[in-house]
């Protein structure tokens, strides 16, 4: 595998499983995670369960990429989606869409061309690198929030 991919590959795992740098990985603070924190909220903030969908969709948003299907989308489809229940099962729900975008992800990671991480993603204006490696970034940020909101409310 080219050093890069490599290097994405291994940095989508430890921010998903760790061991990461920085601290708990996704799945660390979603295995402890107390399931009456589904729905806190902090000054308005999103719930935790609303991060970790906006996480899935980013998520299936590069995997659609990935695939070759460079629609563009709506601002509406890749903001926070709208909760209508915020039980268990819907937590368990979108802990098993993350799971498996994590999964779809790594394998189409090992099968993508190296040359084509310096091209830009058609119809962007970003490379397939800085889309990558963002979308890490972008998990461990919402990451942060559901660990504050957990910590903050006492519950993890």
């Amino acid at each position: 595998m080219q050093p890069e991919i490599k290097h994405l590959v291994e940095q989508l795992k430890r921010a998903f499983e760790g061991p990461a740098w920085y601290g708990p990985a996704i799945m660390e603070v979603l295995e402890d995670f107390d399931p009456d924190a589904i729905g806190l909220r902090y000054n308005g903030s999103q719930s935790p369960l609303e991060l970790l969908l906006h996480m899935v969709q980013w998520r299936n948003y590069a995997i659609r990429l990935l695939e070759g299907d460079t629609r563009l989308v709506s601002d509406e489809e890749m903001t926070y989606p709208e909760v209508a229940e915020a039980g268990e099962y819907a937590w368990t729900d979108a802990r098993i869409k993350l799971d498996n975008s994590q999964a779809k992800l790594i394998t189409l990671l090992k099968a993508f061309p190296p040359e084509k991480l310096d091209k830009t993603v058609p119809e962007r204006d970003y490379t397939w690198s800085n889309m990558l490696h963002g979308l890490v970034n972008h998990d461990v940020y919402h990451l942060g929030q559901i660990h504050f909101l957990c910590k903050w409310a006492g519950r993890g």
